[in-house]
C-alpha cells in the first residue's frame, strides 16, 4: 500500500525439530527378574536421539506386584507374579524429544511365572529310592510343566548321589548307606519355569537309614549244647546297626531235635540243637535282619549253617567173666 516497492530478499529458517511415533511394543520377562524395553528408530518408527519416556502405574492382571510409575531412557521394571500362569502389564508411556511430545503407546509385559516351592524332606532304608513331587504340595505355587536340576552335598558315607544339570519332572535318586549309622543328603534345587525363566531355588534333605547287609554265618557246636550267632559290625562286607534284631525260619532235619522257625524279633540267633544220630548233621537257618530303632530297615536275608557233631549217649553196661580171663565191652550205635 505505500507504493508497492520490492525491498531486498531475507531468509527464514524454520527448525523443525522430530517427534517422537513409537509402535506398541511387547515384551517378556520372568517373575522377579527386570524388564527393559528400548525403542529403536527404524521402519515405522522414529525414536529421536535423546528420547526420554515417562509411564505411570501399569494395569496388571493375577494381583501382580511391583508396578511403579517411573521415567527414562527406556521403560523398565520388575513385576512379580503369584500365579502359575504368565500374567500381564500394560504401561502406557509418553514419549518425549525436546520440547516435541509424541503420541502414548503401550508396553505389553508378559510375565512368567515365579515359583514359590517348600522344602522337602524325605526318610529312606539304604538302597532305596526317594522321590519328590513338588505340585503334590498345595502349599507350592510354580507353573505347569515345570523342570528341576539340583546339585548334592556329597556325603562320602553314600552312594548313589549325584547332581542333576539335565532338567528332570521329579526330583529322584536311589542311595546307599555304606556305614551301620543314620547318614543324610542335602540337595539344593533349582526350578526351571520355562523358557529362560529359573525360579528360587529350595532344598531337598533325605535321611538314608543303614540296612543290615551280613554275609552268611556258620556255627559248630555238640549235641545238646546251645549256639549263639551275634553278628558284628565290619564294614564294607558286614553292615549290623546297632539294635538289629533278627527273625528265622529253618530247613527242618528229622534227625536233630530243638530247631524251629522264630517270628518274633530277637538281638541274636540262637537254639540248642540235639543231634538224635551217630553222624554229623547240619541245621540251616535263613535269617532276616531289621534295623530297629535306625529306621527299622530289613536287610537281605542270610543263612546260618549249624554243624551239631554226635555226642556219645550210651547205657550203663554188664558184662561177665571168668577170673584172669580178659572182657571187652564194646558199645553198640543203635
Amino acid at each position: 500500500a505505500a507504493g508497492n516497492c520490492p525491498g531486498t530478499p531475507f531468509l527464514v529458517t524454520v527448525t523443525v525439530n522430530p517427534r517422537p511415533s513409537i509402535q506398541n511394543l511387547t515384551a517378556t520377562t520372568c517373575s522377579g527378574q527386570p524388564f527393559t524395553v528400548t525403542p529403536l528408530n527404524g521402519g515405522s518408527q522414529i525414536v529421536p536421539a535423546g528420547t526420554t519416556y515417562s509411564w505411570g502405574i501399569p494395569t496388571v492382571t493375577g494381583g501382580m506386584t511391583g508396578g511403579a510409575a517411573g521415567s527414562g531412557t527406556s521403560i523398565t521394571g520388575t513385576l512379580t507374579n503369584p500365579q502359575s500362569t504368565p500374567q500381564t502389564a500394560t504401561y502406557t508411556v509418553t514419549p518425549v524429544s525436546g520440547s516435541c511430545t509424541g503420541q502414548p503407546f503401550t508396553v505389553i509385559v508378559t510375565v512368567n511365572s515365579g515359583s514359590s516351592i517348600q522344602n522337602e524332606t524325605r526318610i529312606i532304608c539304604s538302597a532305596g529310592t526317594f522321590s519328590v513331587d513338588p505340585s503334590a504340595n498345595p502349599l507350592n505355587v510354580l507353573p505347569a510343566g515345570v523342570l528341576y536340576t539340583w546339585t548334592v552335598a556329597a556325603n562320602a558315607n553314600v552312594s548313589g548321589q549325584s547332581n542333576q544339570p539335565v532338567g528332570q519332572p521329579l526330583i529322584s535318586q536311589t542311595l546307599t548307606n555304606l556305614t551301620n549309622t543314620v547318614q543324610t543328603v542335602l540337595y539344593t534345587v533349582t526350578p526351571s519355569l520355562g523358557g529362560s525363566c529359573s525360579g528360587g531355588s529350595f532344598t531337598v534333605t533325605v535321611t538314608v537309614n543303614p540296612k543290615p547287609g551280613i554275609p552268611a554265618q556258620v556255627a559248630t557246636i555238640c549235641s545238646g549244647s546251645s549256639f549263639t550267632v551275634s553278628p558284628l559290625n565290619g564294614p564294607p562286607t558286614t553292615i549290623v546297626p546297632a539294635g538289629t534284631t533278627y527273625t528265622w525260619t529253618v530247613a527242618p532235619n528229622t534227625n536233630v531235635i530243638g530247631q524251629g522257625d522264630e517270628p518274633s524279633p530277637q538281638p541274636s540267633i540262637s537254639q540248642t540243637l540235639t543231634n538224635q544220630t551217630n553222624t554229623v548233621q547240619t541245621v540251616v537257618y535263613t535269617v532276616t535282619p531289621v534295623s530297629g530303632a535306625a529306621g527299622n530297615c530289613p536287610g537281605t536275608p542270610f543263612l546260618v549253617t549249624v554243624t551239631v557233631n554226635p555226642r556219645p549217649s550210651i547205657q550203663n553196661l554188664t558184662a561177665t567173666t571168668c577170673s584172669g580171663q580178659p572182657f571187652t565191652v564194646t558199645p553198640l550205635n543203635g
